[in-house]
């Protein structure tokens, strides 16, 4: 069990990573600290299932997903009795070591070490998922890296969610994304908040995201 003093450098190192640089070395050192325990806890679970409701709805069973910052694999276990073609991503070594030993025999199932900016997958996804992702790109970027996650999608019904949780800087993120089309699905969801980060989240599906 993190002491008090553990979880205040925590949060301050995934403060450092949002508000200042992204750093795959710091996430290592977040994770040791209990980080992706916390994540796939109770007090943060609720947005995980909406997500995979929302793709379980659009897609049906056996879809292929892409799930950036996939941290210790939470969504992809609400998913797999879906049986989906799944890779999820993370800068994080430990995060992405975690999921191995977690669900490595799982077939269709892989995870890589990867950062988004600079990953290519060898196929188009039905699903690509940013999950409290966005707000550790540099502010001004959303534009470049949610087209990106687009170029990855099977098109035109390709599915995009996002998660973005209560901070401050969210609302700034999501008047960013306006130029995106009127959301398939828009979830806001509370849940009780038994760490320093999280308690509410707004999900938000969309699809049509053009040829």
């Amino acid at each position: 069990m993190p002491s008090l003093m553990d979880l205040v450098r925590r949060e301050a190192k995934n403060a450092y990573n949002q508000y200042v640089e992204n750093v795959a070395e710091r996430w290592d050192d977040i994770y040791a600290q209990g980080f992706g325990e916390m994540l796939d806890g109770p007090g943060q679970r609720a947005r995980h299932y909406v997500i995979a409701g929302m793709i379980a709805e659009a897609c049906g069973a056996g879809p292929a997903v892409l799930d950036v910052g996939c941290g210790f694999g939470t969504t992809y276990g609400l998913l797999r009795a879906g049986e989906p073609r799944y890779v999820g991503i993370d800068l994080s070594a430990r995060a992405i070591e975690r999921c191995r030993a977690r669900y490595g025999g799982d077939p269709g199932c892989s995870f890589v070490v990867a950062a988004f900016e600079r990953y290519a997958p060898s196929h188009a996804f039905d699903v690509v998922i940013l999950n409290e992702v966005l707000q550790y790109f540099p502010l001004g970027r959303q534009h470049e890296i949610v087209d990106k996650a687009i170029s990855h999608l099977a098109r035109p019904d390709g599915l995009l969610v996002v998660s973005l949780s209560g901070f401050a800087k969210s609302a700034l993120l999501w008047t960013m994304l306006r130029w995106l089309p009127r959301p398939l699905h828009r979830v806001t969801v509370k849940s009780c908040p038994v760490a320093l980060l999280g308690g509410r989240w707004v999900v938000k599906a969309y699809t049509d995201l053009g040829g």
